[in-house]
């Protein structure tokens, strides 16, 4: 199946197959490096970042529960705040900032290879999301946001307290305005324009409704309950039943 937009033909087998293989790499990459030996990190200033240190110092950081699966990646390396959690089982690679009480779920990835990925405050990067950045830009994404399993983002930017369902896909040079909610598996074209307040659905994404005060009370909840889970992981760990 093939789509034309905006003079562009895009073929959705083909971009599908490409994600796959993405994530295919990025798992066999964390699972080579994993296996290589411990992996070491140090805190400067508040920050995590990957970086080779003492031993003790390792596991100093892992007794507060900070093992991250942070990668180096062509002098680009992540900087993440000591007070946001960051999944063992997450892939975060190369320039990437994740800003304060943040919660990247286990098999999300984040791939800032070629591009900058930018986390605001009080943001959850649910399980299996994938974000990428496109060449040389910032997919830039902003405080309290909410980014539901199995989304992918490539888009440029993301406002505060904005919404992407489950299974969503926001194409090249997306922008979601602040307080928007992307619907379940709505696809955002490529350079698509999301206005702030409004609920989006479908393939291509279209307005069906603005958003209301029962949906900043709900979301408000949802997005404090995953800033309390982040700071439970940090506090308690994870332990591997044997």
């Amino acid at each position: 199946m093939s789509t034309r937009t905006a003079g562009v033909d895009y073929n959705l087998e083909q971009m599908m197959g490409d994600i796959q293989q993405s994530v295919r790499m990025a798992l066999k990459s964390w699972i080579h490096l994993t296996n290589e030996g411990e992996q070491k990190k140090h805190v400067v200033a508040g920050w995590t970042s990957a970086a080779a240190i003492q031993s003790a110092d390792v596991k100093a950081i892992k007794s507060r529960g900070e093992s991250m699966s942070l990668y180096r990646f062509a002098g680009r390396m992540p900087v993440v705040s000591a007070k946001s959690y960051v999944s063992e089982a997450a892939v975060v690679i190369g320039d990437v900032k994740i800003d304060n009480d943040c919660y990247i779920g286990h098999g999300a990835i984040l791939r800032g290879d070629h591009g900058a990925i930018e986390v605001g405050s009080c943001t959850a990067i649910e399980e299996g999301v994938i974000i990428h950045a496109f060449s040389n830009s910032v997919c830039r994404i902003g405080k309290n946001v909410t980014i539901g399993h199995g989304a992918i983002v490539h888009a440029e930017n993301i406002e505060d307290y904005a919404v992407i369902g489950m299974g969503a896909i926001l194409s090249l040079h997306a922008k979601i305005g602040s307080w928007t909610i992307v619907a379940e598996g709505c696809v955002v074209k490529n350079h698509q324009i999301v206005p702030e307040g409004v609920v989006v659905a479908g393939n291509p994404a279209k307005i069906v409704r603005s958003v209301e005060a029962r949906d900043r009370e709900f979301w408000l909840w949802g997005k404090q309950l995953y800033v309390d889970l982040a700071q439970q992981y940090l506090r308690d760990g994870m332990e591997q039943v044997k």
